[in-house]
């Protein structure tokens, strides 16, 4: 029998923040906290089947293999 390998797609959340010694926090892809200056990239990847929240859906929704249900509560990224 033949099977199907299929590479697992990722959609990227990226943002900038300044670079220092303040507390910095970025929730679910929106800077939170985020003082002005000189500034770094960052991004973090999360897989393409959890829904992106928009259009008033669910973020985090895994949608894979009809599961249908939410992968995590919310992604927080910080510096402090």
């Amino acid at each position: 029998s033949a099977s199907i390998v299929t590479e697992a797609q990722t959609r990227t959340v990226t943002s900038t923040w300044d670079v220092s010694d303040d507390l910095l926090i970025n929730a679910d892809g929106t800077n939170v906290q985020t003082p002005s200056g000189t500034s770094v990239e960052w991004s973090y990847t999360v897989p393409e089947k959890w829904s992106a929240g928009t259009g008033g859906g669910d973020l985090y929704l895994d949608r894979s293999e009809g599961i249908n249900a939410k992968a995590c509560d919310g992604i927080l990224v910080y510096q402090a």
